[in-house]
């Protein structure tokens, strides 16, 4: 088949999908595209000191806007000597600040809040095709997809979590063209054409799938973008 190339709102995606026989399966970006972020509570500060007692009790407390400056210097150290394309480990900059993986989850929550973009649970809720994620990532955004989801009353399971690719497990990011060769390989011989890439942004999700052959669906959207590693 020839790869198509639309656009639109997840509303417009439900009803276009059902007369597209030749694709055989939809991947979702997630931050902008499935998730929706929005800031914070106004005042971390006490919640944040709370979860560090529960986390790391032993280890002197750092206060909340510190710790952001800490972590993006870290994340700025990484990005100046790494790779292009690399992905920080969020987890493991914790860790060295003196956290861990749990606090680094309550860190996620307390900076931001997310939920389904509109039209997104009807999607995934009615699609009959299989679905996977395909998301510059880190080890809480399955956390975050969960939660959502479960508001709506839907599942994570209800994507294919073993054939999906999060940054964070590869130690690479979108827009790496070895993502989609990736992808291509793990649902092998379903040909790319065949294969939908849905997000939000060209210049990470569009033109990279489109250029590995993929169909693509770019979502439109108003809602303000976050980056989990930014």
């Amino acid at each position: 088949m020839t790869a198509v190339h639309h656009g639109g709102t997840w509303e417009e995606l439900t009803a276009w999908l059902p007369m597209q026989p030749g694709l055989q399966r939809v991947v979702c970006d997630i931050y902008g595209t499935l998730l929706h972020v929005e800031p914070g509570p106004a005042d971390p500060e006490p919640l944040w000191k709370a979860a560090w007692q529960r986390c790391v009790p032993a280890t002197p407390f750092i206060e909340w806007e510190r710790m952001h400056q800490l972590l993006q210097e870290a994340v700025r150290a990484e990005h100046t000597e790494a790779a292009k394309f690399h992905e920080v480990d969020w987890v493991k900059i914790f860790h060295n600040l003196g956290g861990n993986a749990r606090l680094a989850r309550h860190h996620a929550r307390l900076q931001r809040r997310c939920h389904l973009m509109p039209g997104a649970a009807e999607f995934i809720r009615h699609s009959k095709l299989p679905l996977a994620l395909c998301s510059n990532s880190q080890a809480y955004t399955l956390m975050e997809m969960r939660l959502a989801l479960r508001k709506a009353g839907l599942k994570l399971h209800r994507f294919d979590l073993q054939n999906s690719f999060f940054s964070f497990h590869h130690h690479t990011a979108k827009p790496n063209p070895a993502v989609w060769q990736m992808l291509a390989r793990k649902f092998a011989p379903t040909p790319p054409a065949a294969l939908l890439m849905v997000g939000d942004r060209t210049d990470n999700d569009i033109e990279p799938a489109r250029k590995a052959g993929w169909s693509t669906w770019v979502l439109s959207n108003p809602a303000a973008r976050c980056e989990p590693s930014q």
